[in-house]
């Protein structure tokens, strides 16, 4: 009897198991869509650091959520330590995805995870209309994308942050031909004018 007892337990097991496997497929794109309560089921699960981080189409969770504007997802994930913010994937990062989404309050949020590269140069696609086609096939840096698409909160907000290297953000700003963000980037940082004469 102790046996067939046994045996039913395992059985059951092995069943919630399997359907653990189905929940999880289904789980992840809830959660990638912005779910709140389908990540904090994850996370019980398996563990922030899996979930967090785990990887699908190419981003993270909060990619996905900085993308599509997903706020309470943004706000729960970033509530867990550990969570990977440099991650590269389709050619963006977290910081380049908040400084094209010109959300200031989300760049603010994310200089103050540990460990974030402020200046990650990524892929990040622009349009050619927007940013000109000569820095098309360049790698950016969130400074780089904000300039290039004039959104001057973030670019002051980048600029003040004392990480943020300032390399060939004037250059980007001088060949736009945009007077505002050369002015911004030459006020935050003591540029001489022989950096414009180059």
């Amino acid at each position: 009897m102790m046996m067939m007892v046994m045996m039913m337990m395992a059985m059951v097991v092995m069943a919630a198991d399997r359907a653990v496997l189905r929940w999880d497929s289904e789980a992840i794109n809830r959660a990638f869509a912005g779910d709140v309560a389908v990540i904090r089921q994850l996370v019980a699960s398996r563990g922030a650091l899996f979930y967090t981080n785990y990887v699908h189409n190419g981003e993270t969770m909060l990619m996905s959520a900085i993308r599509h504007k997903h706020q309470a997802a943004i706000d729960e994930l970033l509530q867990y330590p550990k969570i990977e913010v440099n991650f590269v994937g389709n050619g963006v990062c977290a910081l380049s995805l908040a400084a094209a989404a010109n959300d200031v309050e989300l760049v603010r949020r994310l200089f103050t995870i540990p460990g974030i590269d402020v200046n990650l140069k990524v892929d990040h696609q622009l349009p050619s209309t927007e940013a000109g086609g000569l820095w098309m096939n360049w790698k950016k840096s969130p400074l780089m994308v904000a300039v290039l698409l004039k959104h001057e909160a973030v670019c002051d907000l980048l600029l003040e942050e004392p990480r943020t290297n300032l390399e060939f953000a004037l250059t980007m700003a001088l060949t736009n031909k945009d007077p505002v963000m050369v002015k911004k980037v030459l006020q935050h940082h003591n540029v001489p004018i022989s950096e414009l004469v180059r």
